[in-house]
């Protein structure tokens, strides 16, 4: 079964990331910006709560607080300076070399920054990216072999390296400080293997412009990520006209190549290779033509676009088909490129289409796209339904219905001069504002022509509304304009009148200096609302919200607004480095521009050193910061990093902080992307206190433990295994709580995957003892050893034994049972599956992504026709029990079993009684309708003397209506169930039921 923690975390994830979308899109209203009281008095400085540094993270929050030194602040001078505008990003620079240390020129570099949970690789095609995901930058090495990215935001940054001759480079722990130029560490790239050889048809003849892809399904190529995507690889190279290829960037090792050839079948060809530099010629990889589905995509009205793409993908609805009852206990399989890739066709003048290479039993589902404007980058056509059709399906039809749109050109009313920067709203029934392909507001418009399409209203139902804000000008706004399928609609000349004008002044409050790059919102909303706003990050624009004025000042410090005359509003800005301002709540006139001002404050500054017991500044050690306005709750379970992460000189820096008092701790349960038990995290060592100030300077010297490392090499029977994943979890006292569980797919620094020499390594963890679980999918149990990180890196070599278990299981007439499942636990029941799960990134019938979660390594192993099993790396030297299961028997256990070094013990038999089921099925909706509530079924057996026993329990919801409660002794039984699993409830119901052997029970239960 799969772990609950783990469903609840890709839920509350997915709840979270919905709550924040809303709540973007719904802010109620703008913040009052008042005028800000320089005269505030001075509170204080903090500075580390105790002289001992070994118990500065001990310190219980009260005890911090009463301990805070009340003395007047060091004046921050630095913070005097005008703080960076707001656009401003780091610059990023570096070196690619190759294992002699020689420049690397021409090689790909790939830069992507930012926290985003899921790690996709950076270097997978373009296409294998959801939009609006990760953005990923790509450059190339000049002649000296260096680099640079000036597009990138501070934070966590993964960079991946691809060059001819080399094996491909990843890391994916970096930090890019906030700083104007950071340099990293030279890049050494290892020597790779070359791939040569052909691409036939099934003729011998060559095939051009077969594209090669490196697999990412959790191969060589994907080692370390935890995320597979079926269907998707890396592009290494493309045949020429005779069919010819060359790879030479991959590492030695298991190779997994995608072939797509146009109009072929997908095919898929493997090998290896065993040392770098290592040379494969000769291949031939013979493609298939495959079957068609031929078709035409029919115009309501007017001409098709130009340049359609017809993508037909796997239908869920036949894998689904293909997948049912299949029993839980069976992880899926990640599909093959053959059966997840898309293939594609362009679609002629007259619409019609024939996709080549599909499969005859399969359904796909039939979508039409164009090109966007990214580079080889395609858009889902919005005017045009899938259709569904099997492979070597002819007729296949599908309907364009055409988009209408807007056109017009804005003029200046007083002077007919055009307008070139505006902001264009326009819907039917709720108007959304013009964005471009990336998502971006779109606001500038030459020679003020402007053209709002992708609309498409109903023939005869509500008219479209447009509505044109821009700056000094008054809002146009058209209502109920009759818009016909179909149809481009020339509004001719829009002729805006002026408008009052407010003009705000954002200077610094320290001299008066114009502060540039600050964002200004002007509004009716609350205080509390155009703080959320502000509370964004600094490049965050909102030219798109209509219930707020928006600009950026410039190197004048000045922003220009439209007025709201004769209403009460509220002004607020904030920069980069700055606090956001007071509200300036103000009356604006009917009759005449208005000029405000803006101060901004700097407010305190606290910088945070942390050294180990030695003395050593630790980088790369997450602080973390509750600010005083948040509160002494702290999050039951989180998500993200610690707010900062210490330098190269063991420093965090925490500028621009409100006045009041400060929490400042170590985070050094690496939290990142995962799962944090809430018990545990109550028990993590106390906040230290600090005190900030306009103006003020304070230091905090933490201790912290060594960051070290581990590397090493798995063998099993005396040879390198490869694919091992390998989990680390520390072992802690009982005051610093539980290890953290991180979500596969994350940037786990504690998960690692060997190579094809078994060659595994990790690096930057904090030393200490730690438990090494060892998992492969070709055992049925983790071993588990006791290791030490420390500093510097040592080895640890582990060599796996090869125990096993072999039995048969018989029903109670003798005849084998074929289709059980056997599997060995140890006593205690641990958690079998850390760190061997993996994020199958794929995509639904209409090309979006849709997300799952395997587990890597099977526990269960599961009977021949002939009753027989073999339980094969199993765990020696602890007890263990062996289970067999089955849909339509009891369950058996052995006794305990205690296995030697590389023993094969067999003849664990067992005979199996027959057992019944009870399918339970719920009708109609849960209260709140689809998506309400969730009902809890419990199977209770009656025994001879009326007492009930709960033997099994399952759910129900609007997800799930139906579940199967299996492997049950015959005999009477009562199911419950239970809203919200609340058996004491009102609205709990209860039915009997007789179970038969061999036989299912049906009953339902009426949702109320």
């Amino acid at each position: 079964m799969r772990p609950i923690h783990l469903g609840l975390a890709v839920l509350f994830l997915a709840a979270a990331m919905a709550a924040l979308w809303f709540s973007l899109d719904r802010l109620p209203g703008v913040a009052h910006a008042g005028a800000s009281d320089a005269s505030g008095a001075v509170i204080g400085t903090g500075g580390s709560l105790s002289d001992d540094p070994s118990q500065a993270d001990t310190i219980s929050p009260d005890r911090a607080q009463a301990r805070i030194p009340l003395a007047p602040p060091e004046a921050d001078t630095a913070a005097a300076a005008a703080a960076p505008k707001s656009s401003d990003k780091p610059l990023l620079s570096g070196r690619v070399i190759d294992p002699g240390g020689e420049s690397v020129a021409g090689a790909t570099v790939f830069a992507s920054s930012g926290v985003f949970w899921l790690q996709i690789p950076l270097d997978v095609e373009p296409e294998g990216v959801p939009k609006g995901w990760i953005r990923v930058e790509r450059t190339t090495t000049d002649a000296e072999g260096r680099y640079t990215f000036n597009s990138l935001k501070p934070g966590a940054l993964r960079i991946a390296v691809r060059a001819g001759g080399f094996a491909p480079r990843y890391e994916d722990h970096l930090d890019l400080p906030d700083r104007p130029e950071t340099t990293l560490p030279d890049l050494r790239l290892e020597r790779g293997v070359v791939l040569s050889g052909r691409v036939v048809d099934r003729e011998g003849k060559g095939v051009s412009g077969a594209v090669l892809l490196a697999a990412l399904e959790g191969s060589a190529e994907n080692k370390g990520s935890m995320v597979s995507l079926p269907g998707r690889g890396v592009p290494l190279a493309t045949t020429d006209p005779e069919g010819a290829f060359r790879i030479d960037q991959l590492a030695a090792g298991p190779w997994r190549l995608i072939v797509d050839a146009p109009g072929q079948a997908i095919s898929e060809e493997e090998g290896r290779t065993e040392r770098a530099g290592e040379q494969q010629s000769g291949l031939v990889f013979r493609v298939e033509r495959g079957f068609e589905i031929l078709g035409r995509v029919r115009g309501e009205d007017g001409a098709l676009p130009e340049g359609l793409r017809i993508s037909a993908r796997p239908s869920p609805e036949r894998e689904a088909g293909r997948n049912a009852g299949r029993p839980a206990s069976e992880p899926d399989a990640v599909q093959s490129a053959s059966d997840a890739r898309a293939r594609h066709a362009l679609c002629a003048a007259d619409g019609s289409f024939t996709v080549r290479g599909v499969k005859a039993d399969v359904r796909y589902s039939l979508s039409a796209w164009q090109k966007s404007e990214d580079p080889g980058g395609w858009k889902r056509m919005r005017g045009i339904e899938a259709v569904q059709a099997f492979g070597g399906q002819r007729g296949v039809e599908l309907t364009y219905k055409p988009e209408s749109a807007l056109v017009f050109r804005v003029l200046d009313a007083r002077t007919s001069a055009p307008l070139t920067i505006f902001t264009v709203f326009a819907g039917v029934g709720r108007e959304q504002v013009l964005r471009d392909e990336k998502g971006e507001v779109v606001r500038s418009f030459p020679e003020g022509r402007a053209r709002y399409g992708e609309l498409r209203p109903r023939r005869g139902g509500p008219g479209v509304v447009l509505r044109i804000a821009a700056s000094g000008f008054k809002d146009l706004e058209k209502k109920d304009i009759p818009l016909s399928p179909g149809q481009e609609l020339d509004l001719g000349e829009l002729r805006f009148e002026p408008e009052h004008t407010v003009v705000v002044r954002v200077v610094d409050d320290t001299g008066g200096k114009p502060v540039e790059g600050a964002r200004v919102l002007l509004g009716t909303k609350t205080d509390e609302e155009l703080g959320q706003y502000l509370a964004s990050p600094p490049d965050q624009d909102w030219w798109g919200e209509a219930g707020v004025r928006f600009a950026r000042t410039g190197p004048d410090g000045r922003a220009r607004l439209s007025s709201l005359p004769g209403k009460m509003v509220t002004a607020r800005a904030r920069a980069k480095g700055f606090l956001s301002s007071e509200p300036l709540h103000v009356l604006l006139p009917e009759d005449r521009d208005l000029e405000l001002e803006l101060r901004l404050h700097h407010g305190g500054t606290v910088v945070v050193t942390v050294h180990d017991s030695a003395g050593h500044l630790v980088e790369g050690v997450g602080i973390e910061h509750r600010s005083p306005t948040s509160g002494g709750d702290e999050e039951s379970f989180s998500f993200g990093e610690a707010a900062q992460k210490t330098d190269a000189q063991g420093i965090a820096r925490f500028e621009a902080l409100a006045p009041g008092v400060h929490g400042f701790r170590v985070s050094d349960r690496a939290v990142q992307n995962g799962w944090a038990d809430g018990e545990a995290d109550s028990q993590e060592p106390g906040w230290v206190g600090s005190v900030a100030a306009e103006g003020s300077r304070a230091t905090l010297d933490f201790l912290a433990q060594s960051r070290g490392g581990l590397f090493g090499q798995v063998r099993e029977g005396g040879r390198p295994l490869e694919g091992v994943s390998l989990h680390l979890s520390e072992i802690r006292d009982q005051a610093e709580g539980g290890r953290s569980w991180f979500m596969p797919g994350s940037n786990d620094p504690y998960t690692a995957v060997t190579d094809h020499a078994g060659r595994y390594h990790y690096e930057n963890l904090r030393c200490g003892s730690y438990t090494l679980q060892v998992s492969h999918a070709s055992r049925r149990m983790p071993a588990r050893f006791t290791v030490s990180i420390e500093n510097p890196s040592r080895s640890f070599d582990v060599d796996l034994d090869v125990a096993s278990i072999e039995g048969r299981v018989t029903g109670e007439d003798g005849a084998p049972l074929g289709g059980i499942d056997v599997q060995a636990l140890n006593p205690q029941v641990q958690d079998e599956g850390a760190g061997s799960w993996r994020m199958v990134l794929s995509e639904d019938d209409r090309g979006s992504p849709r997300l799952d979660y395997r587990q890597e390594t099977k526990r269960a192993e599961r009977t021949d026709a002939n009753g027989r099993y073999s339980l094969r790396g199993l765990r020696t030297g602890e007890a263990l029990t062996v289970y067999a299961s089955g849909d339509t028997v009891q369950p058996g256990s052995s006794p305990e079993i205690t296995l030697g070094p590389d023993e094969a013990r067999r003849g664990v038999d067992f005979v199996l009684k027959d057992a019944g089921a009870i399918e339970v099925a719920l009708l109609g909706d849960p209260p709140g309708g689809r998506g309400g509530g969730w009902y809890q079924v419990r199977a209770m057996q009656v025994k001879e003397d009326g007492q009930v026993q709960v033997v099994q329990q399952n759910y129900l919801g609007s997800w799930n209506r139906t579940c199967r409660l299996r492997s049950l002794a015959p005999g009477k039984y009562k199911v419950e169930c239970s809203p919200n699993g609340n058996p004491a409830g009102a609205r709990s119901q209860e039915q009997e039921v007789e179970v038969v052997a061999r036989q299912s029970a049906k009953i339902t239960f009426q949702a109320r």
